[in-house]
């Protein structure tokens, strides 16, 4: 990492994190968007809800797709424990394994560089 020179500053990491969301909502409010804009609205992690009939396996190099319920992790009145809650909003969700993805499960799911939201792992049964 290069150090900044005479009359350049840095600014501390939660600003430059605050700055990013700022950007993106002008993005998205003023149409100015770039291929990540929605997805990057929910940061890089998120958890979703799988719809009931799941995603289907990878077949080759053909990924598929499904409409996802986004969920948050709301605290409770209990220290140490949180609670999935699933909101009103849906998103895109590939799945790039080889194997299906259950249906009506919790999912995490990451971020490619093009904005694809892909699942990045599953519950063991």
């Amino acid at each position: 990492m290069k150090m900044p020179t005479k009359g350049q500053k840095t600014i501390p990491l939660d600003q430059w994190r605050r700055f990013v969301r700022v950007a993106d909502w002008w993005d998205r409010t003023f149409g100015h968007k770039t291929p990540v804009s929605d997805n990057a609205a929910y940061g890089r992690d998120l958890l979703v809800k799988t719809p009931s009939a799941g995603i289907d396996a990878r077949s080759g190099t053909t990924i598929y797709s499904a409409t996802c319920t986004v969920c948050i992790l709301a605290d409770t009145a209990t220290a140490g424990q949180r609670q999935i809650v699933e909101t009103d909003s849906e998103i895109t969700v590939y799945n790039i394994y080889p194997d299906a993805v259950t249906g009506s499960v919790y999912v995490p799911t990451g971020l490619m560089a093009d904005g694809t939201r892909y699942v990045t792992g599953e519950p063991c049964s």
